[in-house]
């Protein structure tokens, strides 16, 4: 897997925060917070995201990762994070979804492909006696 490590920061954050969000909004005083990097089959390596927030509405799940999109309350939230985490993922040619999870909570996560270099490793040269 090849990918910037900023990028997949920026992208793993805006779970965080929005999870700490979620809590906050379910009026939880305490809450959890679970990340997971995971791999999946021998192609793909990613990271998951669960909460024990409050579920996105099954209405907004399509349009969670639209640009200018969000279910928070007016000068909370720019709509701009899960989209700006898509258009990341999606250009390594990763995948990123949300689902709810058995904590009545969200899940968001993505996965990108494990990329294998062709490029041989070669072996520094062995210093030999050059006659003269």
């Amino acid at each position: 897997m090849y990918a910037n490590f900023t990028e997949i920061e920026q992208v793993t954050l805006n779970f965080v925060i929005n999870a700490q969000q979620s809590i906050e909004a379910a009026g939880r005083a305490r809450g959890r917070i679970l990340i997971r990097v995971v791999r999946r089959r021998q192609e793909s390596r990613g990271s998951r995201c669960t909460t024990t927030g409050r579920a996105c509405a099954p209405e907004d799940e399509p349009k969670l990762f639209q640009p200018f999109f969000t279910t928070k309350p007016v000068g909370k939230g720019t709509g701009l994070g899960l989209s700006v985490s898509y258009g990341i993922i999606e250009s390594y040619g990763g995948t990123i979804g949300y689902r709810g999870n058995e904590w009545g909570g969200a899940t968001f996560f993505f996965e990108l492909p494990v990329v294998r270099s062709r490029a041989r490793r070669s072996r520094p040269a062995t210093p030999r006696a050059v006659d003269r």
